[in-house]
């Protein structure tokens, strides 16, 4: 049978006799396998392929979609869609404009942090806050979400909170 865990399909093989031999064909969009499969009292609950030259091909085609996000000026066609209202306070290197597209939040800096700090978000509707991935791209740092609430915490004394105003 199979199953799909976080956008990945999972194929689940269980063995009907307590021994024996057998092989199937796996066809996927990209490729095709051959397994062959024993069973006995041992078995390995995983396997995965990995392929080096897709995975640097695959890389690469992300990096160029990255380096296509332009940061340094903004369609003014586009302005009125943006959402400038945050509040920005605490102590620390804070960022002079933050706005957000409506799927990604961008934080403006005059002066970027050669370490990589950790910023908290809480999104909308949510208790918690989650440490959060972010890209930096000339001088700014893009959150691929909105949020309501966030802290970027260069220690444990500069901490800057950003607030989405209602």
């Amino acid at each position: 049978s199979k199953t799909n865990v976080d956008g990945v399909e999972h194929l689940l093989v269980k063995p009907v006799v307590e021994t024996g031999t057998t092989n199937f064909f796996i066809a996927t969009d990209k490729h095709t396998y051959q397994v062959i499969v024993n069973s006995s009292d041992w078995y390995n609950p995983m396997v995965k392929w990995v392929y080096g030259e897709e995975a640097i091909q695959e890389n690469l085609l992300n990096k160029a979609k990255e380096e296509r996000v332009v940061t340094g000026t903004v369609n003014a066609a586009n302005l009125t869609e943006m959402d400038f209202d945050y509040e920005i306070s605490g102590k620390g290197n804070k960022p002079v404009m933050v706005f957000s597209d409506g799927e990604k939040t961008y934080l403006k800096f005059d002066k970027m942090n050669k370490k990589q700090v950790p910023i908290f978000v809480r999104s909308k509707n949510r208790k918690e806050m989650s440490l959060v991935n972010y890209t930096i791209k000339d001088k700014y740092m893009i959150i691929e979400k909105t949020f309501e609430i966030a802290q970027i915490r260069e220690s444990d004394s500069d901490i800057i909170t950003i607030k989405h105003k209602d």
